[in-house]
């Protein structure tokens, strides 16, 4: 996209569109969203993107969504890190 158009706002533009006509569709469209994980492949208290499902009842996470292992890795890794960040803000707010 960007060789193609020098700018990306062409398909930020697009994605957004996708999701918002999947809320307004009900279409159970698997986008890869920001969610809060709540135990959801072993997380828990982490926003991160996760394989979920987007519709008129809002966003819902699928905890069974086959990944391989270096995909399992690699989510863990990016919430461990996302999950430091997070401790040392609280850490920061309380100082």
């Amino acid at each position: 996209m960007i060789e193609t158009k020098k700018s990306t706002y062409f398909a930020i533009g697009f994605v957004v569109s996708k999701i918002v006509s999947a809320f307004r569709k009900s279409t159970h469209t698997v986008y890869p969203v920001c969610s809060l994980a709540e135990g959801e492949y072993g997380l828990n208290n982490v926003v991160l993107g996760l394989p979920s499902t987007i519709s008129s009842d809002g966003v819902k996470i699928l905890a069974g969504y086959p990944l391989t292992e270096r995909e399992k890795e690699s989510l863990n890794k990016s919430a461990g890190i996302i999950a430091e960040m997070i401790s040392h803000l609280d850490k920061a707010e309380n100082c």
